[in-house]
């Protein structure tokens, strides 16, 4: 199974979980299984505490499942296999050569800026080197 299939199904399960909640808090009301099952005093159905208690259930529920979101967002580039080339720095996706700033802006959240490494600097700039890398120090 591809992981986007599992992390719909991750999100589906808990949108599943949140509802049958809702249905047992509602069952737990209508049918008053405190009475039912424990002998508790018999009550009336409570829809204002029902209704407060389902709004409830449906804010955790867009929390929790927010949160989820994010975090397979985050991780998913953690669960990709790049093949990068060696030269241009171009990464093969789908069989589709693709600059590294193009896979990142449509895969993560992350954004992009040029500059030198230390050693390209003293490589390309060899005159200017000590007083770039002395004002990045700065």
């Amino acid at each position: 199974m591809k992981p986007h299939a599992v992390k719909k199904q991750v999100v589906l399960c808990q949108v599943i979980t949140f509802i049958l909640f809702i249905g047992l808090l509602w069952a737990i009301e209508v049918f008053d299984w405190a009475n039912l099952l424990f002998g508790a005093p018999a009550t009336p159905i409570n829809v204002v505490e029902s209704i407060v208690e389902t709004v409830v259930c449906i804010i955790v529920g867009a929390v929790c499942i927010g949160i989820t979101v994010r975090l397979q967002r985050r991780l998913s580039h953690l669960e990709e296999f790049l093949i990068i080339c060696s030269n241009c720095k171009r990464v093969n996706v789908n069989d589709r050569w693709i600059l590294i700033e193009e896979f990142m802006h449509s895969h993560t959240d992350t954004e992009l800026s040029h500059g030198l490494c230390d050693e390209c600097v003293k490589k390309l700039y060899p005159g200017l080197a000590d007083k770039v890398l002395k004002s990045r120090k700065a």
